[in-house]
């Protein structure tokens, strides 16, 4: 006798579900909002107290806070990125239940290009990084400073790009897409559910 898994999905289940997506979606806006504020603390911190002197060095201290910003900001996309992969876990899964039309219906929709929640989230991340890589040469030609250490306009030059380029891939070319294999698993975890329950 074959048992129908999507009747032994419990409605407890559904809202548990619906609440963890929720979580997720709530997450991944607050460390946007984080990196943002992040940025602004540590964009003020490059800002002298005293007028530099013309012709002065940038120094490896502005250098070494837009690398850490630029890092940082990185790793926080990066745990944006892993907290979509698990919320896109979770919605694959109420569609292979067919528990939830709206979820079906928004994968469907997704299959198109469109602006929503993940690109725009990119984009900031993009704008910060680039603002915090920007920020060191701009400052260095607005006050006639010397460029020296070389070394660090060139690794602060070089880290901006890998996280710009990093970025764009996974947000818009689907680079290390989390939840790709996600619906081929949970039809395999349904079919050995109904195996179990035969």
């Amino acid at each position: 006798m074959s048992v129908d898994i999507d009747s032994i999905v419990t409605t407890e289940d559904i809202r548990k579900i619906h609440a963890e997506i929720n979580q997720l979606v709530n997450q991944r806006f607050l460390i946007t909002t984080l990196s943002v504020t992040i940025s602004g603390v540590l964009l003020t911190m490059q800002i002298p107290r005293d007028a530099p002197v013309a012709g002065s060095e940038l120094g490896a201290f502005r250098y070494m806070l837009s690398y850490l910003s630029s890092v940082l900001i990185l790793f926080l996309f990066l745990l944006c990125h892993f907290i979509k992969g698990m919320h896109r876990i979770c919605t694959t899964y109420l569609c292979v239940m067919n528990k939830s039309k709206w979820e079906s219906d928004w994968d469907i929709f997704r299959e198109k290009p469109y602006y929503g929640y993940t690109k725009p989230q990119a984009i900031i991340f993009m704008l910060l990084i680039a603002v915090m890589t920007s920020f060191p040469i701009l400052f260095g030609f607005v006050c006639d400073l010397n460029f020296k250490p070389y070394i660090g306009l060139f690794f602060l030059i070089a880290i901006g790009m890998f996280s710009e380029l990093l970025i764009y891939c996974m947000s818009f070319r689907g680079l290390f897409e989390l939840s790709s294999g996600a619906l081929k698993r949970w039809r395999e975890v349904k079919e050995i559910s109904q195996n179990r329950q035969k």
